[in-house]
């Protein structure tokens, strides 16, 4: 019994507010891109949304008016308070969790004068190559709140563990330092050189203090992986695209409009395919970001998936496991993909900023 209470706790922060009877690869996705609703543990709230409807034609025929009457929000349906372990016929069987949301009147970005109607799209290359009309776009969203407490957990840190008077930290401020030299000394240094290197250090420190952070704060259950949000990776790949574009010398641009040793026949084809190079390296950064923590994250909730397809609580004693262990493995990949990121910045505004040797 115990173990089943486990299990319920276990799947219901992960799948929370869910409206299917099974869990597919759309809802999965649908959960990790969700941007608008934070689940909190409630042990309370086992009686949410039920209003005691037991049998499955009437918890439709409620359902239906009040759809109806309250078209844009969402019906949840829970455990009744007598029996909360059993899940209401037509409900998802989720529970014990608080639903914080963002999906607020005062949130709408379209209620910003101007600017809500001229940047009033997406881009959803899954859907489609052009831009369509996003009516439901959120002033703050989840990955927002994210990022603020990331920065501000950052500058914590950094304020209260790192004393500058001290030649030797201790502590907090030891441990921060060997990321921080590890970072000058093996990624920024090598690749810009140590003039360059001093001048773009405090950038790429960012970048990878900053993705570590919301890569582990998006391990939390209920939390949001900032840095599986394409917005968010795009936003940070162009950071990057506009710092060598800006920076770049004049023997980074020498190279992409009239390539040493390049025939002169030859450079109407050079000349387009070194700007798409340049645009290249930004998708990268952005699309190896998004996939890398998108896919630990698919993983998990495929895992506690079987629990609820199979409806089956001895699956739970292989999923389960398996979940764990690749949850370990994403506080690795955490700070891997903080690392990638920072490297392949530091290599492609290196070959911006750093003079070439022409032999």
């Amino acid at each position: 019994m115990k173990f089943n209470v486990i299990i319920i706790l276990l799947s219901s922060l992960l799948f929370s507010g869910a409206s299917s009877e099974s869990i597919d690869g759309e809802y999965i996705m649908d959960h990790i891109q969700d941007d608008r609703t934070f689940e909190i543990f409630n042990p309370l709230d086992y009686n949410d949304s039920n209003y005691g409807i037991l049998t499955k034609q009437e918890c439709y025929e409620i359902k239906k008016k009040y759809k109806s009457k309250y078209p844009k929000k969402k019906v949840v349906w829970h455990g009744s308070s007598k029996n909360p372990d059993v899940p209401a016929p037509c409900g998802d069987g989720y529970f014990f969790t608080k639903k914080v949301k963002l999906d607020s009147d005062w949130n709408q970005f379209l209620n910003i004068p101007i600017i809500g109607s001229i940047f009033n799209w997406r881009w959803n290359p899954s859907e489609s190559l052009g831009l369509s009309e996003n009516s439901q776009q959120l002033i703050i969203t989840k990955q927002l709140i994210m990022m603020f407490i990331a920065s501000l957990i950052l500058i914590v840190l950094f304020v209260f563990g790192y004393k500058k008077n001290k030649k030797v930290q201790s502590g907090l401020g030891n441990l921060l330092e060997v990321f921080v030299l590890f970072i000058r000394d093996e990624v920024v240094y090598p690749n810009m050189g140590e003039k360059q290197g001093r001048k773009f250090l405090p950038l790429i420190l960012t970048f990878f203090f900053f993705i570590v952070t919301l890569n582990l704060l998006g391990l939390i259950p209920g939390s949001a992986t900032a840095t599986a949000s394409f917005s968010f990776t795009v936003g940070m790949a162009l950071i990057t695209f506009f710092t060598y574009i800006i920076f770049g010398n004049k023997d980074f641009w020498k190279h992409i409009f009239a390539t040493p040793g390049v025939p002169l026949w030859l450079l109407p084809i050079m000349i387009p395919v070194e700007l798409i190079g340049l645009l290249t390296k930004p998708f990268a950064l952005s699309v190896r970001l998004l996939a890398n923590m998108n896919a630990g994250h698919i993983i998990i909730a495929a895992f506690l998936g079987i629990i609820i397809n199979m409806k089956s609580v001895g699956v739970a004693f292989g999923s389960v496991p398996m979940a764990i262990a690749i949850n370990m493995l994403e506080i690795f990949v955490a700070f891997l993909q903080g690392y990638i990121f920072s490297l392949l910045s530091s290599i492609f505004i290196g070959m911006a900023v750093v003079e070439h040797e022409h032999h």
